[in-house]
Formats: structure tokens, C-alpha cells, sequence
């Protein structure tokens, strides 16, 4: 009578976390008051546990640079449509007053080297400036209709800017390798439980102390056929059911239904199949008319400039990165 050891090792940090869980859930309903290092070892598992989930919750994806990321694409189109619109009228003649006019604002997009692909920040602080000049020429910017764009671009900016602040938020507040040291006091705690629990086993078996015992290892075994590559189900080498590689049913590469090649009999051979009457040789083709390929330069011309629509993915700056 032992409790069968999980590899926690192995697990990966979800399923680390969620074993440890149902262990957990496992010995709370029991007690042994005359091994009171039961109960310090319950505890000290509970707090373990605890602080492997806050952990890994502060491991977890930060979806802050996906909300981030949404807003800076939207400006990102604003600021690249305005400035399209800008370069329409500016193709007029000379003689027109709007192609001045955008000659003008255009000029302020050249001022301040604005891109879409620059980091998060610095692509923050261009708008900021831009639209300072930008707010001086309402009544231009309303003539050429493009203000209520590049309003629109600068209100994306604000929420890029509070996302950011907010994921350096919460970034300051991870530390490096807390999840990992988290599991390892876990694996630790665990270990001093069974150690425990097989004394009581030895020393004081009941039924409560059978009921933890068999409960633990149906776990232990659950996660060997599952979720740990080197574990075996409870019929040996491979797993009895589930998606395993050799398993004897369900989806599996060699099982003994729904497979390749199973194991459930020698197939029956196959009848000879009747030779097939000989194919009639196929007359010759007439020869295809030769001639070179008309040839040709493709038109060129200059691709026209401009900001492509888009910027899901900033380009340099420490300050893109996902997290």
C-alpha cells in the first residue's frame, strides 16, 4: 500500500497547476488528529498550490498588447488615409488654391518623418506633435475633409497610449522565474505529503486513509495515459483508449479499428485482377506550330508613395515586442 508518485515534472504549467488542484480537492474532506503532520502537510500543499496559481496568472498572456495592437492598426489606416486624400488634391494644377492648401499639410507629415512602421511610443508622440500643428489648420483640414480623420487617428492614439501604460502596469509587476520556482516548492510539497500519507498507510491503514490512497493514484494513472509522454496506461506499453500512437481503439496510428494496419486478423487476399486489354497505340501528334514568344518589356512606372494601410506589427522599439 503507496500512493503512486505523479511526475510533475513533466507536466506542462496548466496541467501542473490543475493536478495539483485536484490533489488538493482530493485530502481536504479528510483528517488523521493523531498524525498531526498530516494536516501540517495538507496545509502547506494548499499554500503551495496557491501561490503557483497567482503565478501563473501573472505568467499568463497579456492582452493588453492584443487591444494595443487593434488601436494602432486603426490609427495607422487614419493617418495613412489623410494623408492619401492630401496627395489626391495634390495633384491638381497648379492653379487650383486646395493643391497648395495640401501641399501645406503634406508637409507636415515630411516635417516629422512620420511612419506607420515606427515603435508604438515614437509613432505616439509624432501624432501628439502633428496634431498640435494640425489643430491650427481646422478650417483647411475641414476645406480638404480630411479633420474628422485625423480625429479619429488621434483618439486611436490615446487608447494606444493607455494600453501601453497599462501593460508596463503589470509588466513591473512580474518577476523572472517566479512560476518556475512556484512549481518546484509545489513538486516539493507534494513529495512530503506522500511521504506522509504512505506512513499513515503503514502505521494506521482505515478506510479514509484507502479512499485518499485510491483516489490519488486513479489521478496518478489518468495523467500517466494522458498527458505524460513517457507513462503508460494501465495495460502496459500504450494507452487503452484516446488519441495514443498505438492505443487498441479510438483514433490512434495503429490501433485495432479505424486504422492503417490493425491488429485484428490477416486481411483476406485480394482476387488477381484481369489483365487489361492492350491500349491501341496513340497516333502521333501533328507537330505544334514553333514561333517565338511575342516578347515585350512590362510597362514600368514608379510605385506610387505612401504609407501602406496596416501597422498590426510596429517595427523597431524595445517597446513592440509581445509579451
Amino acid at each position: 500500500m503507496s500512493i503512486k508518485k505523479l511526475d510533475f515534472k513533466s507536466l506542462p504549467n496548466d496541467k501542473h497547476l490543475g493536478a495539483a488542484g485536484q490533489i488538493c480537492d482530493i485530502v481536504e474532506p479528510f483528517d488523521f488528529p493523531e498524525f498531526p503532520l498530516f494536516g501540517a502537510r495538507k496545509s502547506e500543499l494548499n499554500a503551495c498550490r496557491d501561490a503557483e496559481d497567482n503565478a501563473y496568472k501573472r505568467s499568463l498572456k497579456d492582452f493588453n498588447s492584443d487591444d494595443m495592437k487593434i488601436h494602432d492598426n486603426n490609427r495607422d489606416n487614419y493617418m495613412t488615409s489623410a494623408r492619401g486624400i492630401l496627395n489626391g488634391w495634390a495633384q491638381l494644377p497648379d492653379f487650383e488654391p486646395e493643391k497648395r492648401l495640401a501641399m501645406q499639410m503634406l508637409q507636415v507629415y515630411k516635417d516629422y518623418k512620420f511612419s506607420t512602421g515606427d515603435s508604438y511610443t515614437g509613432e505616439s508622440v509624432k501624432i501628439d506633435n502633428m496634431w498640435q500643428v494640425f489643430e491650427q489648420k481646422e478650417a483647411v483640414l475641414r476645406q480638404l475633409g480630411v479633420w474628422e480623420i485625423l480625429q479619429k487617428a488621434v483618439q486611436e492614439n490615446e487608447e494606444v497610449k493607455t494600453y501601453f501604460a497599462n501593460r508596463i502596469n503589470e509588466l513591473a509587476t512580474r518577476v523572472i522565474g517566479e512560476l518556475r520556482d512556484a512549481r518546484s516548492t509545489t513538486d516539493d510539497a507534494y513529495r512530503a505529503f506522500c511521504e506522509v500519507m504512505d506512513a499513515i498507510l503503514v502505521l494506521a491503514p482505515s478506510a479514509d486513509a484507502s479512499t485518499i490512497e485510491s483516489r490519488m493514484n486513479a489521478l496518478t494513472d489518468y495523467y500517466k495515459q494522458y498527458y505524460l509522454r513517457s507513462g503508460s496506461g494501465s495495460s502496459g506499453g500504450s494507452g487503452s483508449s484516446g488519441n495514443s500512437g498505438s492505443g487498441s481503439s479510438g483514433n490512434s496510428g495503429s490501433g485495432s479499428s479505424d486504422s492503417g494496419s490493425g491488429s485484428g486478423g490477416e486481411t483476406p487476399d485480394n482476387p488477381d485482377t484481369p489483365d487489361n486489354p492492350d491500349t491501341p497505340d496513340t497516333p502521333d501528334n501533328p507537330d505544334t506550330p514553333g514561333g517565338d514568344t511575342p516578347g515585350g518589356d512590362t510597362p514600368g512606372g514608379d510605385t506610387p508613395g505612401g504609407d501602406t494601410p496596416g501597422g498590426g506589427g510596429n517595427g523597431g522599439g524595445d517597446d513592440d515586442e509581445n509579451v
